[in-house]
């Protein structure tokens, strides 16, 4: 089974913390980030688990309200 690539994203180095471009990529069933810093390299992180379960999170809208005023 071939990668698919669920959505481009921008992470952040691991080390030097650097904003860097990402994938978040479903690989075998889980859905993990894969990013390439200058500096340090190829990194991979799990995000979730269960690729069917990231994907229907994005069957909920998200939920919104407006900032508390000021006192």
């Amino acid at each position: 089974m071939s990668d698919t690539v669920l959505q481009k994203t921008t992470a952040l180095c691991s080390q030097c913390l650097r904003a860097i471009p990402g994938e978040l990529v479903d690989v075998d069933g889980e859905v993990r980030l894969r990013k390439l810093c200058p500096d340090h390299g190829r990194q991979e992180a799990l995000i979730a688990a269960d690729a069917e379960w990231y994907r229907s999170l994005g069957e909920f809208p998200a939920l919104t309200r407006a900032p508390a005023e000021a006192r």
